[in-house]
């Protein structure tokens, strides 16, 4: 009788599967490798971070790994970040190298409730992303600024401002003298405070859901809802 054992590790930054035939008796051990050839990540188990270097990451793309990820980083030869990647997982945060130039479907976060803070500005394409659960008042005085701590603002101008999805509330003034041509809010937004977003806007896209003031948005913006 035979005994099958798979474990799961790492050589060279590169994810492969290793199976080892047991001998009932203890006979001769015999592996065999199999590479993955389209994954291209490596794991720290001691901080159960995972970097994500390969172009795309698809749906579900962590549940294929057999232990706990809680961090994860984001490698510049990543491209794209599909619908439902990270759907369910207890990651606590996300970190984007420098140089990366990434799109970031609007639910590539959903029902991570672990998550609570996410901040990126694809350069290439000046769209910024965010997620938090609330985003507080902004206190004209310069006491609080939403983006103080990243060291990556270098403007407040924008083409786009999209929420990821996991952002429930954006308090009335929260994003002061933020201007955006187009602002993306999730599903799972439920509301907007007055005179959330102050600037000149061109389009707002937001869920039927979301409860919103009339001067949540400068009155410049063509608002669209959808289901």
């Amino acid at each position: 009788m035979t005994c099958y054992k798979k474990e799961y590790y790492y050589l060279r930054d590169r994810y492969r599967e290793c199976y080892h035939n047991h001998q009932e008796g203890g006979g001769e051990v015999k592996s065999s490798y199999r590479e993955r050839s389209d994954t291209f990540d490596s794991y720290d188990e001691e901080t159960q971070t995972i970097t994500i270097q390969q172009p795309v990451v698809t749906k579900d793309h962590l549940q294929q790994y057999p232990f706990t990820i809680t961090h994860v980083k984001i490698e510049a030869t990543v491209e794209n970040i599909d619908k439902d990647a990270f759907e369910h997982q207890p990651i606590r945060s996300v970190v984007f190298e420098p140089k990366t130039n990434c799109d970031i479907h609007l639910q590539a976060f959903r029902n991570c409730s672990e998550l609570t803070d996410l901040y990126y500005h694809n350069r290439d394409t000046d769209i910024l992303y965010l997620l938090n659960r609330s985003y507080p008042v902004y206190i004209k005085d310069g006491r609080y600024d939403g983006f103080e701590k990243y060291e990556l603002v270098t403007s407040r101008h924008f083409n786009e401002i999209i929420f990821l999805d996991g952002t429930i509330k954006i308090e009335h003034q929260a994003f002061l003298h933020y201007r955006a041509n187009n602002l993306v809010f999730p599903p799972s937004l439920c509301m907007i405070g007055e005179e959330a977003f102050d600037e000149h806007t061109l389009n707002v896209q937001i869920h039927r859901s979301t409860d919103y003031p009339e001067n949540a948005f400068h009155k410049t913006a063509t608002i669209k809802e959808y289901d």
